[in-house]
Parts: structure tokens; C-alpha cells; sequence
């Protein structure tokens, strides 16, 4: 068994470093880099026993690409970085290869949106379970989720963080559940209904009382001048 001394170190013809690479037992285990003519990391790679489990390519000095992989060869994960930001799109996978993720960033806060899939007892195993949609990392606009067969669970709206808007909740029949309107995460308005769509709960919206008199605009304030 061929022992190494870490790092092992190759070199480029102009004598600049190419590539250092750590090893244990004969097999890479550890930090890899690989380097450019002109010395710059073009990949960083993690090792363990011998299996790729991070590598990090770069674009210039400011943008990265990243893979993770799963412990079984799988991989886990891609993202893009930016001034060691997440920016740009982000996909995962769990660890028989099935998407589990996708969704967009900008400037390290989810924007747009994102899909999860979860594991179910579906033809293929797998199901799309949630959809958010983000701006600069608050959840906003639509947001949905879905059951293992399909059936619409909720659908909530969003305005900056808060809900805002009509959201509507569903049994696993397919009857609503409930259904109410939101502004800025207070209700104003809601019904429920039980399983067979019958109504069970309503609240209406609470009247708003005027508490100050109108300010009378045609009138000039009084304005005091100094004596000359």
C-alpha cells in the first residue's frame, strides 16, 4: 500500500502550483485544490475515503458553483454563490436521486419561487408537497400545499412576510375547511365549514367607528405677525 505524503502537490510547467490533494490509506480524503497558471482555485474539492462529497467550482473571483453529495455517491445539493452569497438557482436531491428542491436566491435571501417534493405512497414514490414564492427572503404572494394524492391543502397569500389577502384551507375530501381574508397578517373576515360542507363558524367583518371629526380644510390656520 503506496503511502503519501500530504498534501501531495503537482505543479504547472511555469512552476506555479497546480493541484494540492490529501490522501488517507491511498485514497483522496480531505481538501483537494486545483489551481490555475496564474495560481487562482479553480475547484476545491472535499474528499472522504475516496468519495466526492463537496466540490466548488469558481467563475472569476467572485462567482462559485457548489455540488454536495450524499454519503452513497447520490448528489445532495447544487447551488451558485456570489460574493459568498447564494445567488441564482439551488437544487436538491435526496438520496435515491429524487428532487426534493428547487428555488431561486438573490443576494443570500430566497427570491421567486421554490418547490419542495416529499416522499409519499404515489405511483413513483414522490409528490410535490409545497410552493412558495419569496421576495428578498419574506415569503410573498401565493403559497401552496398539496397532500400525497394531490388534493389541495392550502392556499395562502402573501404581501411582504404577512398574510395578506384571501386564504383558503381544504379538508381531505376536497371540501373547504376554511376560508378567510387577511390584511396584513390580522383577519377581517372568516367561515369554516366541517367535513360534509356544512357551515359551522362565521365571522364578518368588524365595522370601523370614526373617532376623530374631519379636519376642516378650508379654514387658514391663524398666523401671528410681529409688530413693525
Amino acid at each position: 500500500m503506496q503511502n503519501h505524503k500530504n498534501p501531495v502537490i503537482t505543479y504547472h510547467p511555469n512552476g506555479e502550483v497546480k493541484s494540492e490533494t490529501n490522501y488517507k490509506n491511498s485514497v483522496r480524503h480531505g481538501l483537494e485544490i486545483n489551481k490555475n497558471e496564474s495560481g487562482q482555485n479553480v475547484t476545491e474539492v472535499t474528499w472522504e475515503n475516496g468519495l466526492k462529497r463537496r466540490e466548488s467550482k469558481y467563475k472569476g473571483s467572485k462567482d462559485e458553483r457548489v455540488t454536495e453529495w450524499h454519503e452513497n455517491g447520490q448528489k445532495q445539493q447544487e447551488a451558485t454563490l456570489s460574493n459568498g452569497k447564494r445567488h441564482g438557482m439551488e437544487t436538491r436531491w435526496n438520496k435515491v436521486g429524487r428532487k426534493a428542491l428547487e428555488g431561486n436566491w438573490e443576494n443570500g435571501k430566497r427570491h421567486g419561487l421554490t418547490t419542495y417534493w416529499l416522499k409519499g405512497n404515489t405511483i413513483d414514490g414522490f409528490y410535490k408537497f409545497q410552493e412558495e414564492n419569496y421576495k428578498h427572503g419574506e415569503r410573498h404572494e401565493l403559497s401552496l400545499q398539496w397532500d400525497e394524492n394531490g388534493h389541495k391543502q392550502y392556499e395562502i397569500n402573501f404581501k411582504d412576510g404577512d398574510t395578506h389577502g384571501m386564504n383558503t384551507w381544504w379538508y381531505e375530501n376536497g371540501q373547504k375547511k376554511s376560508e378567510g381574508y387577511y390584511v396584513l397578517d390580522k383577519m377581517h373576515s372568516n367561515v369554516d365549514w366541517d367535513y360534509e360542507g356544512n357551515v359551522i363558524k362565521t365571522q364578518l367583518p368588524t365595522p370601523s367607528r370614526q373617532t376623530t371629526s374631519p379636519t376642516k380644510t378650508n379654514q387658514s390656520p391663524k398666523t401671528k405677525y410681529a409688530k413693525s
